[in-house]
């Protein structure tokens, strides 16, 4: 029987660690659990979210009047020397883990992300090293409207720069993803693991965030990409540049609002210093936006998802 709770404090389950209750709360560990929870929220005729690791969430002060869903899928199962299949709820940590564990190469990009496999996949996490669509074999949803689980191979997720045919789509739930992985060198496997979280901690601040706030955006403006070029002596890459230094341009580092503050270390990163209010996050990021629109041209889009506004 699925336990419901109610007025359950979703700050205690988010990176920001801000938000009021979700009205009704429940921790889902099979499919089973959540065709229940499905029914439940359609019985009570309820908006209906997913949370993961809550680590790409701001939800609202007043909280959330759905149904908050908490994936506990936690499995990693073998399936041969290569291959196996992962459940969405499991930590992005654990599963390079247990890759390097196991000498399987193609993950060390991903050491020291956070959150979990489900939002990973949706989402396209990566970096210039590589994206979780590299290594997806097939995705196991469920489908809210046919109720039923389906499969879908990799190649037909149009995968895209952090976006995917799940992304958005709140009627589809990853369940497990089926990751191939080659096999590689030991020592070269954790060396470069350690490196990425060298780099990250090294780079990105420390304390209450959801790491990268904004996607990193396509820009047509050639003098900005130059700038950047010359400035960074990194190439610029499909025309995106970084977000953290576009919002550097204009002045915002150290910017706060409320307990909400844009990290000095990293501009792309919003800190809750102490007591901070989603409305602080709100406020703070439509200001980045409006300055960078109006001094650059250039439009910032959230990775994160509001809930609950």
């Amino acid at each position: 029987m699925l336990k419901v709770r109610e007025n359950v404090n979703l700050a205690e389950y988010t990176s920001f660690g801000v938000g009021g209750p979700a009205k009704y709360f429940v921790e889902v560990e099979s499919v089973e659990d959540l065709k229940e929870a499905v029914k439940f929220a359609k019985e009570k005729n309820l908006e209906f979210f997913i949370l993961g690791g809550g680590t790409n969430v701001l939800v609202s002060d007043a909280g959330f009047s759905g149904l908050a869903v908490k994936m506990k899928l936690e499995k990693i199962e073998k399936l041969d020397e290569n291959n196996f299949k992962v459940g969405a709820g499991t930590l992005l940590s654990r599963l390079v883990n247990f890759s390097a564990e196991n000498f399987l190469k193609g993950l060390e990009w991903a050491a020291g992300i956070p959150g979990t496999i489900g939002g990973a996949v949706a989402g396209n996490a990566g970096t210039p090293e590589g994206e979780m669509k590299d290594s997806i074999k097939k995705i196991e949803f469920f489908d809210m409207e046919k109720f039923d689980v389906f499969n879908l191979d990799g190649a037909k997720c149009d995968f895209g720069y952090r976006t995917s045919y799940f992304k958005d789509k709140n009627n589809l739930i990853i369940m497990d993803v089926e990751i191939s992985l080659e096999k590689g060198d030991e020592e070269e496997i954790k060396n470069k693991i350690e490196k990425n979280i060298s780099a990250r901690k090294e780079k990105q601040p420390q304390g209450r965030s959801a790491g990268s706030y904004f996607a990193n955006p396509k820009v047509e403006n050639e003098s900005l990409i130059s700038q950047f070029e010359k400035e960074t002596g990194i190439s610029c890459i499909d025309n995106r540049l970084p977000a953290g230094w576009l919002i550097e341009r204009v002045d915002f580092k150290g910017r706060k609002i409320g307990g909400a503050e844009v990290s000095e270390k990293h501009a792309n990163f919003i800190l809750n210093i102490g007591g901070a209010k989603a409305q602080d996050f709100v406020i703070l990021s439509s200001l980045i936006k409006q300055k960078v629109r109006d001094e650059l041209g250039v439009q910032l889009k959230e990775e994160i998802r509001y809930i609950g506004f």
